[in-house]
């Protein structure tokens, strides 16, 4: 289990039950009572197993609906608030007032947030995002949680798409064991996912199946594959012969849509045909050659999309 889990469950912990706990996390109630008690948040002995008294109980079919969480808490302090709100549950005393309540808990004991709709509507922003993503990017097998993880000295651009998000979580640096210093952050949300899967086609385990998104319009299909390059890509300056290469690297059904992509950018007569080859269990499309590549770079530049710059910043064939 991430820290970002670990953390929820622990401020949340005596507040509300692992139920409510797990449909924020999208974990089982059985898993995070284990995590708790495994990390310290919890004794196997918790105040949400210790027995209602029949003073208690009618405290609460007294005061359940009349007053907040918080005040029934006070009066019966042996048992928490989602604790309450399952014993009221079982008693039937419940109603919409006081459920609409319970929903305006949770979601105030939700420690960390992001826009889940930043995705749902492709735009000029989110496809290059989403091209990032479709290179660096993770998505875990319960298509529910989104992770990024990249080098440290992109720091500054994990920060700018965690700002984008409205991310309220932590960005975490971290060494690997191969020594490279590198940066996270992930988020949980089936929205994201959904809609990333649904407009962007990124799934869980993408590396040999990932598809171009070839049904957006022309210039969201540009900012994804800026978004692409900036992540799995290189643009390589060669000195000697005074032209730029643009190197990305992917499964062939993806590179062929990348390639076709390029062509509808370049004249007739520099349209690529045989660009693509492989290399180890991937394929790479590379893009030489001053005309084109020059094309290519300065039609990439032109959009207003954020750009990881020291992949770009001085490109431009002289």
């Amino acid at each position: 289990m991430d820290q970002q889990s670990l953390q929820y469950i622990k401020d949340n912990y005596g507040l509300i039950s692992y139920k409510e706990m797990g449909l924020f996390l999208h974990i089982s109630p059985s898993t995070i009572k284990k995590a708790a008690i495994n990390n310290g948040i919890a004794n196997k002995k918790i105040k949400n197993d210790v027995p209602w008294t029949k003073e208690e109980i009618q405290i609460l079919i007294n005061n359940y609906g009349r007053i907040k969480y918080e005040d029934i808490h006070k009066l019966i302090p042996n048992h928490s608030i989602g604790s309450i709100a399952g014993k009221a549950k079982k008693l039937n005393v419940t109603s919409k007032e006081v459920a609409a309540q319970l929903k305006s808990k949770l979601l105030k004991n939700k420690t960390v947030f992001s826009n889940e709709n930043f995705f749902s509507n492709p735009n000029l922003l989110n496809s290059y995002w989403a091209g990032f993503l479709a290179a660096d990017g993770n998505i875990d097998k319960t298509n529910s949680k989104l992770a990024l993880q990249i080098s440290q000295k992109d720091l500054d651009h994990l920060k700018l798409l965690a700002n984008t998000l409205e991310f309220t979580g932590k960005v975490s640096i971290y060494t690997r064991k191969t020594g490279i210093e590198s940066c996270q952050f992930s988020i949980t949300s089936k929205k994201i996912c959904e809609d990333l899967k649904n407009n962007f086609n990124i799934t869980p385990q993408k590396t040999f199946t990932l598809k171009f998104p070839t049904h957006l319009p022309l210039e969201l299909q540009k900012a994804f594959c800026v978004g692409y390059i900036d992540g799995d890509g290189c643009i390589t300056k060669r000195k000697h012969y005074n032209y730029c290469s643009i190197n990305v690297i992917g499964n062939y059904n993806f590179l062929l849509d990348f390639r076709n992509l390029y062509n509808t950018l370049l004249p007739k007569e520099l349209e690529l045909v045989s660009n693509i080859t492989k290399k180890n269990n991937v394929f790479q499309l590379t893009v030489g050659g001053k005309m084109k590549s020059s094309i290519l770079i300065e039609e990439f530049l032109k959009l207003e999309v954020p750009k990881l710059y020291r992949k770009w910043e001085g490109k431009i064939n002289e």
